[in-house]
């Protein structure tokens, strides 16, 4: 099932994130306008969540064996890869982002987004999640039984989690958080349980999720010590509701705001390049005023739809005609 309401909420999330970006311009001192967008930092566990919803439900439409690997790894890198890069080279040709002090190989780490990179562009550090999530899932794409590695790996990045709020009121021992099972892939890991739920939530329950979950989110009261509970669970409420009310039929979502969502990637890596390297060029009385960093706001978001039309559709149509040749087999 294709989920509207997933576009409508990856796109909320880019733009959120975009806010928060651009309050860096505006004086705290003097207006309290940025305060609206100062959680926009919690959208990323949004997107993380949403990741491991989507994911698995794509994985798991495929047929276990290498053809399906090579099948999912292609959709997947084929939905990274070439908008980033392409932005990435833009960005580095016209001076909008700093390569200077770099490495040939700490270069191509964060050209490929090989784990452990240092991002040239600044919010593409959350890329590397998605790099970890699509290996374990190639693995079940390829063998069903090694989804018990995910379970594992689930189990735990809750327990270690767990004992990371629980610590300073115990004092107990942790267990050490790595990548591949701290507080975002945990994040992810409740995205993935969302797919095998969400079908089972019943319409009134969905609403009150929905409800909750929005408010949760939105309210500035924040522990600040566990993104999880700040904004984890409340975009995991989210999801389940909205997704389960599009099941339902009981949510209509334009075709605007869906195609603002495919656009939500581009937008998430092009406006801090775009929106600092315009308001580092013009008058400082522009630079600060509210109506003309709305407006770029609203520049940003236009040219992330036409990237999204003419660069990154194109290349998925592309692949998507692209079809392996079936391997002949010997008996």
């Amino acid at each position: 099932m294709y989920f509207r309401s997933i576009q409508v909420l990856r796109f909320s999330a880019a733009l959120y994130v975009t806010l928060f970006h651009i309050t860096y311009w505006w004086n705290y001192n003097e207006d309290s306008f940025p305060k609206l967008f100062q959680f926009g930092y919690g959208a990323v566990d949004l997107f993380f969540v949403i990741s491991g919803f989507v994911i698995i439900q794509s994985a798991c439409a495929l047929k276990p064996g290498w053809a399906s690997l090579v099948e999912f790894l292609k959709n997947r890198l084929g939905r990274i890869y070439p908008a980033y890069w392409l932005f990435l080279l833009l960005f580095i040709v016209t001076g909008m982002v700093d390569i200077s002090g770099r490495t040939w190989g700490g270069f191509l780490r964060a050209f490929f987004l090989i784990p452990g990179y240092k991002s040239i562009i600044i919010t593409t550090w959350t890329l590397r999640y998605e790099m970890y999530l699509y290996f374990l899932m190639a693995l079940v794409v390829m063998n069903r039984k090694l989804k018990y590695v995910l379970y594992f790996l689930f189990g735990l990045a809750l327990i270690a989690n767990i004992m990371k709020l629980l610590a300073p009121l115990l004092h107990t021992w942790q267990i050490p958080i790595y990548g591949l099972y701290n507080e975002f892939m945990l994040e992810i890991f409740i995205g993935a349980a969302i797919w095998l739920l969400y079908q089972k939530t019943p319409v009134w329950l969905a609403v009150g999720l929905s409800i909750i979950g929005l408010v949760w989110f939105f309210t500035p009261i924040k522990m600040h010590t566990s993104r999880l509970l700040d904004f984890g669970i409340p975009s995991a409420m989210l999801i389940t509701g909205l997704t389960a009310l599009e099941f339902h039929r009981k949510v209509n979502v334009p075709e605007e705001l869906v195609l603002l969502g495919n656009a939500s990637y581009s937008l998430y890596i092009l406006h801090t390049p775009v929106i600092s390297a315009v308001l580092k060029n013009i008058n400082i009385q522009y630079a600060t005023n509210k109506l003309v960093l709305l407006l770029m706001v609203v520049i940003v978001i236009i040219l992330a739809v036409y990237s999204y039309l003419y660069i990154e559709k194109p290349i998925l149509r592309w692949l998507k005609k692209y079809k392996q040749k079936p391997v002949e087999q010997k008996i």
